[in-house]
């Protein structure tokens, strides 16, 4: 019985750390993912439980802080050979998907 609890726990989803408020894709991000056969929420979901992709551990470590004190959260995902950021903004009124080329 005990080890029946224990797996549900673990295979639990994880909590959003976060509100993403308006999401917002860019027509260039939405084609590529597209492409990729990607639905957005894929991404938003992974950003909002604090999978941050592929940032460098100082940025991972600002993420931390950011969630805690209400700052702007970055993300970073490569996926089919393009690289997208997702950006929640400070305020967690709006949350944006765009290509690399943007930032």
């Amino acid at each position: 019985m005990a080890s029946r609890k224990k797996a549900r726990l673990v295979n639990r989803p994880a909590e959003p750390l976060f509100q993403l408020g308006q999401i917002s894709v860019t027509p260039s991000a939405a084609q590529a993912l597209q492409r990729a056969g990607i639905n957005a929420a894929v991404l938003l979901n992974r950003h909002k439980v604090g999978d941050w992709g592929e940032l460098r551990e100082a940025d991972r470590q600002e993420n931390v802080i950011s969630v805690r004190c209400g700052f702007r959260i970055l993300s970073l995902y490569r996926v089919a050979g393009e690289i997208f950021y997702v950006i929640t903004e400070a305020d967690r009124g709006s949350t944006t998907i765009f290509l690399h080329e943007y930032y």
